[in-house]
């Protein structure tokens, strides 16, 4: 499940076996640091499906609700996963997430990269701004953009996938990379590495619950 060991959501209890039917298995004992169930709540684990599970992913025709450049593990200091919320596709499905450390510097909207390394921000000026202080402000530019898109055509290879949008009769391309010379350097000003180091993109394009979290 690409860098993701295991997923995990808390329901009521009341709610058990309907996760059951739906192949969730109960783990009453997994829990964290700031993750564990109420009284009247359990935890329930499963495995995401993939891209590679889904030959015809059905995304076209679906809209984007909202996104995140935060999931996977829970709260601060996670992976920093990359996902795109949609509103025609089954509940325990409904998030679509590149899980790769750092994902937003591996994903091109229009040529231009989610986030960066706030070192690049005067140069590159990516779509999020992650670091305000008195110098930086912050900013996000991606939201008119994404935001109510419609998914018009999606292309994958081993190492890309391309979903193509349509918003406000405007066309946008968004482009999920394990490389590309496009990205920007890593912080430390090295050559950018790969987002994954086997297998294809596929396996690193994962499908969530929106309740559910994706631990590393």
């Amino acid at each position: 499940m690409g860098l993701v060991k295991e997923y995990s959501i808390i329901i009521p209890k009341t709610e058990r076996e309907l996760f059951e039917k739906q192949g969730w298995i109960e783990a009453a004992d997994f829990r964290d640091f700031h993750y564990y169930p109420d009284e009247d709540q359990t935890v329930m684990l499963s495995r995401p499906l993939t891209l590679s599970d889904r030959p015809d992913p059905g995304l076209v025709g679906n809209r984007i609700t909202s996104f995140s450049n935060s999931h996977g593990s829970y709260g601060m200091g996670g992976p920093g996963f990359f996902g795109i919320s949609l509103d025609n596709h089954p509940i325990e499905q409904q998030v679509l997430i590149y899980a790769v450390w750092g994902a937003g510097e591996y994903v091109l909207v229009d040529g231009r990269e989610i986030s960066c390394n706030p070192r690049y921000y005067d140069d590159r000026h990516p779509w999020l701004s992650f670091f305000a202080d008195e110098e930086i402000p912050n900013w996000d530019d991606l939201t008119p953009i994404l935001v109510g898109a419609e998914i018009v055509n999606i292309e994958v290879t081993r190492n890309r996938l391309v979903l193509h949008l349509l918003n406000g009769g405007q066309q946008h391309k968004m482009e999920m990379l394990q490389n590309d010379p496009r990205l920007p350097q890593q912080g430390n000003g090295e050559p950018r590495r790969d987002a994954f180091s086997s297998g294809s993109i596929s396996e690193y394009i994962l499908f969530q619950h929106p309740d559910a979290v994706l631990w590393v």
